[in-house]
């Protein structure tokens, strides 16, 4: 099929708007891998109404390769013209796939619904386009599970009849299959073509005008501007080691067989499935004289799943137990196994050669890399680190949560940070803010914790110092907890919190809290103070001015149940907003550079209060 071109008579030939939706239908939702774009929507409006116009292109079956033609001259000139605004609903996604496919940027201003969506309610349930349509709209979804349901039924006809035909992982990746098995379809360009009016008529009828009257067009510019840096660092990488990988996952593969046959010989069960919570549950809790002989078996029942009601096989139960040896070996084998299976998972998202071809990146085809998605909002690709607070978060793979040794008190946490780098002729430069949120609780709540900060003091050591259980216990071990401590009290948790996460025994952990909060009044005056400012408004502000709603659901007897968390809400999101603010002026001053110097050097990675940029070896140490 050759791609759809535009006719004299099409309308947007007929002028040039001031503001176009763009929306693409993509074989998969992988960027930075195998997956392309095969049809692009665009939505604008003529004389008061709204146009549209679709492009596709087909699909090879076997492959699962578009197969382009060029693409409109038309539609490159609105999309590269600075003086028409572009809408998307995610819109990084999309930029990705038309870079990648066409090689083409946007220029001018680029607006993401999804994102204002965000930013006049971050605690919206969905922040997908037709949920928000059917919302604000009115509009209803039955095409898209019309959609879905003749796709479906499209693979399960391709799985008998056509076995060749490579199909994708869910239905979303297959919409180009009714095209491909009936030419006549045109069920996917209906729904491209609506995907784009409600991008277009969120924007216009909703969010534009929101965005002033909610007070938040500020935020939502600073967000757009993250949203571009985040756009550069995504498509950069980092370099990952595909071949030391390879070899360690051989090696923890000979560790895993070891441990494995070392735990059933001392459980005495050849059959044993270790990964069997209700298996390990009967070896370890059930009376037995050779066990009890051989391993000091039965554990005392500590905790309870909270379902079954029935005794915990977990790490951070099993922890307690580590100087029983078959204890030992299996928390061993979980940390093997845990390591192994994020090498995997690296691996499996090592860029394809076809996307360093088509972003021109000559260094990717000889040195590996991976471009992970980092996430503003919840979204398709982060359903596991859903963000209310502004806070990034990383996806596809998360690298903000990469094994490290020195901080784990892990058994046999496998290195996994070794496994990247900087490429070769560059070099690493880390820069973090130290003790961020911390710094900012001193700020909001004042008192002792202020003045340490002001008097170079180690705030971690002032509430060793001021809470009396802490000040009596070894110096090394007191602050340990009083930093823990600290952190938890930030982000409004208790004794459980330092139960469950830091390992501190329940009933030390409510002594600590307490004295804290005795010792430390005014944390708690301002925590309450955050969380009647929540009840009152429905949010809090950081220190920038941002909104961050705040949850207000109520239980069975009309309690608030997460409105303490406002606190929280109110440091994360302050934090993020600085970082967010880095990363844009560090960004723009590289690009200077690039420019105007030629210097090389690059933003790669956001770790939460850490930025990492990689630069030329050159350029360093002169």
């Amino acid at each position: 099929m050759k791609l759809q071109q535009f006719k004299e008579s099409s309308p947007i030939c007929e002028s040039t708007p001031k503001i176009i939706a763009v929306d693409t239908e993509t074989t998969g939702l992988r960027w930075s891998q195998d997956d392309y774009p095969f049809g692009i929507s665009v939505a604008w409006y003529s004389n008061g109404k709204v146009e549209t116009d679709w492009f596709e292109w087909n699909v090879d079956p076997n492959t699962r390769r578009v197969l382009y033609t060029d693409i409109s001259i038309q539609f490159r000139d609105w999309y590269t013209n600075p003086e028409i605004d572009k809408i998307f609903a995610n819109a990084k996604f999309d930029m990705h796939m038309l870079e990648k496919a066409f090689r083409i940027k946007p220029i001018g201003n680029v607006y993401d619904v999804l994102n204002a969506a965000w930013c006049c309610n971050t605690q919206e349930n969905s922040y997908g386009l037709n949920n928000l349509a059917e919302k604000y709209l009115k509009i209803d979804q039955s095409e898209t599970k019309i959609l879905r349901d003749k796709v479906n039924k499209a693979r399960n006809y391709c799985r008998s009849q056509y076995k060749h035909y490579k199909l994708g992982a869910g239905i979303g990746e297959d919409y180009w299959l009714l095209k491909c098995l009936d030419p006549t379809d045109n069920s996917c360009e209906i729904y491209g073509r609506k995907d784009a009016v409600r991008t277009l008529r969120l924007w216009r009828e909703w969010y534009e005008e929101a965005l002033k009257v909610l007070d938040v067009r500020e935020t939502f510019e600073t967000e757009m501007s993250t949203m571009m840096v985040i756009y550069e660092m995504e498509n950069r990488g980092i370099r990952f080691f595909d071949v030391e990988a390879k070899d360690a996952v051989e090696e923890l593969n000979q560790q895993l067989a070891l441990r494995m046959l070392a735990i059933k010989t001392e459980l005495q069960d050849p059959f044993l499935n270790i990964n069997s919570d209700g298996q390990l549950r009967k070896h370890l809790y059930k009376k037995g004289q050779s066990l009890v002989h051989i391993n000091r078996l039965p554990l005392p029942i500590t905790k309870l799943t909270a379902k079954e009601k029935k005794p915990a096989t977990d790490t951070t139960t099993l922890k307690q137990f580590d100087n029983v040896k078959v204890v030992k070996d299996i928390l061993e084998y979980r940390g093997i196994t845990k390591g192994k299976d994020a090498l995997l998972n690296f691996q499996n998202h090592i860029c394809s050669d076809a996307f360093s071809s088509a972003y021109d990146f000559p260094w990717v085809h000889a040195q590996k890399s991976i471009h992970a998605n980092f996430n503003q909002i919840s979204s398709q690709f982060d359903k596991e680190n859903k963000t209310k607070t502004g806070r990034l978060t990383s996806s596809n793979p998360n690298l903000q949560n990469i094994a490290d040794i020195a901080k784990s008190g892990g058994y046999f946490v496998v290195d996994t940070r070794k496994f990247f780098g900087p490429r070769r002729g560059y070099v690493w430069y880390c820069i973090d803010y130290s003790q961020l949120e911390l710094r900012l609780f001193a700020e909001r709540t004042g008192g002792k914790l202020k003045e340490a900060f002001l008097k170079g003091r180690d705030p971690h050591n002032e509430t060793r110092e001021n809470v009396p259980f802490l000040a009596a216990m070894e110096e090394g071990k007191g602050r340990k907890i009083a930093k823990n401590t600290n952190f938890t009290i930030i982000n409004c948790g208790g004794a459980g919190v330092l139960a469950e996460k830091y390992g501190v025994p329940l009933h030390e952990g409510k002594i600590v809290v307490s004295q804290f909060k005795e010792e430390f009044k005014e944390t708690v005056r301002r925590q309450k103070q955050a969380e009647n400012y929540a009840l009152k408004y429905g949010y809090i502000k950081t220190i920038f001015g941002r909104k961050v709603n705040v949850d207000l659901t109520r239980d069975k007897n009309g309690r608030f149940l997460y409105a303490y968390r406002a606190t929280s809400y109110d440091i994360q999101g302050s934090a993020s907003d600085i970082i967010k603010r880095a990363m844009v002026q560090t960004n723009s001053r590289l690009g200077y550079l690039r420019r105007k110097k030629k210097i090389d050097a690059h933003l790669i990675l956001s770790i939460h209060d850490e930025l990492i940029f990689e630069i030329k070896k050159e350029h360093c140490f002169k």
